[in-house]
């Protein structure tokens, strides 16, 4: 990959970390990426990205 698609990358994959910190109040240490807990956040950033992107919002009750 070419540097510019690396650093987008690793810009995102901060901007993941970042939400997991915030929506799960976890600290840096505490995020690994060979988890299931780090997939399944991971999972729900994507499906949070996918519903920003289209406009929409959590739906009603919508808990971490």
């Amino acid at each position: 990959m070419g540097r510019a698609k690396d650093h987008m990358m690793e810009l995102e994959n901060d901007r993941m970390r970042q939400w997991m910190m915030d929506a799960y109040g976890i600290d840096k240490d505490e995020l690994d990426e060979d988890s299931e807990e780090w997939q399944e956040m991971a999972q729900e950033y994507q499906a949070e990205c996918r519903l920003k992107s289209k406009g929409l919002q959590h739906p009603i009750g919508f808990v971490h």
